[in-house]
């Protein structure tokens, strides 16, 4: 009987040390897991992190060369304008020109007199305060424009005027000659659309 309670016990201890075995294996397997697995987490935070930084800096650089272009197109209509400003025909000319050489998205260019507050557009049509009711020397981009004496662009705002009410952007140029405003602030501007779903912006 001595004999087969010894064995039992060392049975019985040999059980409890190779239970005792599996678990702390168990608990390392844990530890090395949980481990591993903030390591992970840490490095794909950090590639999420630098990724993130990487798209706003790409967003950042094409926004800021979509407004540089198309700040250069609107200076560049004013500056062909300079001479032409009393000469309908030739205005409305310039005009067409230009929008033909811009991209779809783009609107319209334009041209708004100071003096009687006539707009004149790439689609050949002239729109006046007494017989369209529209007003351009009130408008947003026309004030900041000739006020700043300098190119302009405006925050997107939905065009009132179109019949799609699209949302849009304004490129606002006063027309100067020797630092000048002629007409006493005759301002050009580029409008384009926000094509998404369409042609994307």
């Amino acid at each position: 009987l001595t004999i087969f309670h010894k064995e039992d016990e060392m049975r019985s201890i040999s059980n409890k040390i190779a239970l005792m075995l599996i678990v702390l294996l168990g608990v390392c397997f844990a530890a090395m897991s949980a481990v591993s697995y903030f390591n992970a987490k840490e490095e794909v935070v950090k590639l999420i992190s630098q990724n993130q930084d990487q798209i706003l800096s790409d967003i950042k650089s094409v926004t800021q060369s979509f407004i540089d272009d198309y700040m250069e197109d609107s200076q560049k209509l004013a500056s062909k304008l300079v001479g032409s400003v009393d000469n309908k025909d030739e205005i409305l000319a310039r005009l067409k020109s230009t929008k033909e050489n811009l991209k779809s998205i783009v609107i319209g260019a334009y041209f708004a007199a100071e003096s009687n507050g006539y707009t004149y557009g790439s689609n050949g049509k002239t729109l006046t305060p007494e017989k369209d009711k529209y007003e351009p020397r009130g408008r947003g981009w026309y004030i900041a424009a000739k006020s700043s004496g300098k190119t302009i662009f405006t925050k997107p705002y939905i065009d009132m005027v179109a019949p799609e009410h699209d949302l849009c952007m304004t490129f606002s140029t006063p027309i100067t000659e020797g630092g000048k405003l002629l007409g006493r602030g005759t301002v050009v501007t580029i409008t384009m659309r926000n094509a998404v779903g369409k042609n994307g912006w």
